[in-house]
Parts: structure tokens; sequence; C-alpha cells
């Protein structure tokens, strides 16, 4: 009776340690989540902040031009994110006409963009200068 006593007792042990292991990984795993979405959001923060004190600089210096062009990369760039993540809105409100007025402003600003490819296969393959090291001529 007292081995069958001890053998219950430790199973519950036994469980109880399992459980309790269980939970601090789920636990670990949340907090680990949870601050690599803090450290992303805080980077997205950051950018914005960035963007926007040029914006504001280039505005309180009277160089519109530069502001328009700004604000018109940052559009571009929240309309393919909202276009990504929620796909095009429809319907008939006030923020579907704001979005296609939007959709313009992007479409002009990227025609206006020169592609990555088009910049790295217009290099010359042979460097026309000569590479040389002290003493060499």
């Amino acid at each position: 009776m007292f081995f069958r006593n001890n053998v219950e007792t430790m199973k519950k042990n036994i469980v109880t340690i399992v459980l309790s292991l269980a939970l601090a990984v789920v636990g670990y795993l949340l907090g680990s989540s949870n601050a690599t979405l803090r450290d992303h959001e805080m980077r997205e923060a950051r950018g914005r902040l960035g963007i926007n004190l040029r914006i504001y600089e280039e505005a309180q210096h009277g160089d519109l031009q530069a502001v328009q062009s700004h604000l018109g990369m940052v559009i571009l760039g929240q309309i393919r994110i909202y276009e990504q993540q929620y796909g095009v809105p429809t319907g008939t409100n006030s923020f579907v006409e704001k979005f296609g007025r939007a959709q313009v402003i992007a479409a002009q600003i990227e025609s206006n963009l020169v592609p990555v490819s088009s910049l790295l296969t217009n290099f010359s393959h042979m460097p026309e200068a000569k590479v040389t090291f002290d003493g060499e001529k």
C-alpha cells in the first residue's frame, strides 16, 4: 500500500512538472513573439518619424517640390501596403474616393521610378580604369 501511494504521488508530481514546463515554454514563446512585434513596430515608428521630420524641414525651407516628392513616395508605399494587406477597397464611402485619388498619385510616382534591373544592366562588365597599388604605375 505504501508503494502504491508513492507511485501515484510520483505520477502526480511528474504530470505537474510536465505541465509546468509546457506552460513555461508557451509563456516564453508568447513573450518572444510579443517582443519581436514590438521591435518591428518600433522600427516602423522610427522610420515614419524620420520621413515626417524630413518633409517638415523641407516645408519649413519652402522646398515644396521636395515635399511633394517625398509625400508622393509615402503615398505610394502606403497604397501598396494597403493593397497587399487588405485589397482594393470597394463601396461608396469617402475612403474609397480618397483611395482612388491616392492610387492616381501612386501611379504617377511609380511611373517616374527607375527599375533596379535597368541600373544593373547598364554597367560595363570591364572597368576602363586601371587599379594600382602604392608604388605601381
